[in-house]
């Protein structure tokens, strides 16, 4: 099976990340973690947000459809078809005229 993968985007992963530290650093609160676990749910929440953008996805819509699909889950339940790439396929099906 192929893995899904967003177009190759021309600015380099410095730019990408100069992008990521004027997110966070605006936010002070958003600097530090108390945990570990704390720390990697940042981590993962930076990674699908940029990875929204990389699929030219929009953040807030994204966000809406995974926080009211995931709670309809089971715990243990697939949730690949959640990640912003497929999204990105979910949306631009709906757009296109039957």
């Amino acid at each position: 099976m192929a893995a899904a993968r967003c177009p190759a985007r021309k600015e380099p992963a410095k730019s990408q990340f100069a992008l990521l530290w004027n997110c966070i650093s605006k936010r002070a609160s958003w600097l530090f973690s108390d945990t570990v676990a704390g720390a990697k749910a940042s981590a993962i929440v930076y990674s699908l947000m940029l990875t929204c953008r990389a699929c030219n996805v929009e953040p807030y819509a994204y966000l809406v459809h995974v926080l009211t699909e995931l709670p309809q889950r089971a715990p243990d339940a697939d949730v690949t078809d959640l990640l912003p790439f497929n999204f990105a396929k979910l949306t631009a099906a709906a757009r296109k005229p039957a």
